[in-house]
């Protein structure tokens, strides 16, 4: 009676009339399980993309209630198949919800957006965790579901699932996002690569964060870059700093212009001490935090003592203290660290004492201890010299040389001191002619 009742008010009945609890006839039917009058309703072209009442709209009143061919019916009449609003948020979190399962695979199939945020469980990915529908919760993740997306009951994927006390998921989620997070690195990383071999500095940083803030350790390779690319923008702004100071000095009698140099001035100044900050930062919250080996520990904190070191260069008062001193402890943990742990040889190692004694000589003015730092640090690497030519390292030996050409240098500047013994030149020539 209740079918044949439905039949007879359609001929003067608004089939598309909207309000109520279930927002129109259709869905009534459909919450309901009335098939035969939401079939009925259908083939008099009843709008089935209406958006009303509890369920939002048609399809999602159809998958919450598990009613499958007529599901289908209302996509093969157009049916938004994403349509939002209603209590699931959308047909395909109304099917999870529910348990409807061949109703959310035909739904993917048609290529549902799995990524759309409303309702109870914020996104499909979290209903299906929630529901414990482990092969759904896999298409959704192969249909590039996104496992971080944050809303609805629970928050995300992974608390759904944790919540529902279904581990096969919540293992899957994890192992999953792990990988996305590498996926993701390695791009970032590739990009950072290839703007380095644009010569593009700058541009490198953006993709170098996102690496760092993935987590984790940077390998080598990533640990590389990142110093290229600091190296390379703090290089051209000391530069820019030197050039700037010295056409300053040097115009102090011309008062026309001294006030618009000191202004470009300050304006590389907060450049350099931008670029520093900003290198300072990520190395005391993350990149010294999670480092794991001596090596890149040292490396870091050699970092630390650098970039403080070149704030010490341009600041004044205060902060010219506070570099000072911040370089300081830097450079000792680092020495600390390499000398235990790495031949006089070792290109960290002779890093450190390259650049500790630079400090030295250039921030503290103390001469004597940058001399004394610099030669036994190439004394040290001279006795080792023959393992060195036996397993040539490119990079050891250009620091050796610049340890040696700031020894000269400091030793004629300071009023010609005696320098390295001529055996000792000897051995210079000896890795020359090795290399």
């Amino acid at each position: 009676m209740p079918s044949n009742l439905g039949v007879g008010l359609i001929e003067g009945a608004d089939i598309d009339a909207q309000g109520g609890h279930y927002g129109n006839a259709l869905q009534a039917a459909l919450a309901r399980g009335h098939l035969e009058i939401a079939q009925m309703l259908i083939q008099k072209d009843a709008n089935v993309n209406i958006q009303d009442g509890r369920y939002g709209n048609a399809l999602q009143a159809a998958s919450a209630g598990g009613h499958l061919e007529i599901a289908q019916m209302l996509i093969l009449n157009d049916a938004d198949i994403n349509a939002q609003g209603g209590e699931y948020g959308n047909a395909l979190q109304a099917a999870l919800a529910r348990g409807h399962l061949e109703i959310a695979q035909m739904l993917i199939q048609k290529d549902a957006n799995v990524n759309i945020q409303d309702g109870r469980y914020g996104n499909a990915l979290q209903a299906a965790s929630a529901g414990g529908h482990l092969e759904i919760a896999q298409m959704l993740i192969l249909k590039d579901a996104d496992i971080n997306a944050q809303g609805g009951e629970y928050g995300n994927a992974l608390q759904a699932a944790s919540a529902g006390g279904h581990l096969e998921i919540a293992q899957m989620l994890i192992q999953k996002g792990a990988e996305q997070m590498d996926s993701l690195s390695n791009h970032h990383t590739f990009l950072a690569s290839l703007c380095e071999q644009a010569e593009r500095y700058d541009d490198m940083v953006p993709h170098l964060k996102e690496v760092i803030g993935s987590g984790g350790e940077l390998s080598i390779n990533e640990r590389h870059l990142l110093a290229i690319a600091y190296t390379k923008m703090i290089c051209t702004r000391r530069s820019s700093w030197r050039i700037v100071l010295s056409i300053e000095q040097q115009a102090r009698g011309d008062k026309r212009h001294v006030a618009t140099i000191r202004g470009y001035r300050k304006k590389v100044e907060n450049e350099l001490e931008r670029v520093c900050r900003d290198i300072l930062d990520m190395l005391d919250g993350s990149l010294i935090p999670n480092a794991g080996t001596i090596e890149s520990k040292a490396f870091y904190y050699k970092m630390k003592g650098d970039y403080s070191r070149y704030l010490a260069e341009s600041a004044s008062g205060e902060r010219h203290r506070a570099a000072v001193s911040s370089a300081y402890n830097a450079y000792k943990i680092a020495t600390d660290m390499v000398r235990p742990e790495f031949t006089a040889t070792h290109w960290l190692r002779l890093s450190l004492a390259l650049n500790v004694s630079v400090f030295y000589y250039e921030i503290l003015n103390l001469h004597d201890d940058a001399r004394h730092l610099a030669k036994c640090a190439f004394d040290a690497a001279i006795a080792e010299l023959d393992a060195l030519a036996k397993e040539p390292n490119n990079e050891s030996i250009t620091l050796i040389h610049l340890l040696r050409d700031n020894l000269v240098l400091w030793m004629s500047s300071d009023n010609g001191q005696q320098g390295a013994s001529s055996s000792q030149w000897e051995f210079m020539e000896k890795i020359s002619l090795t290399c």
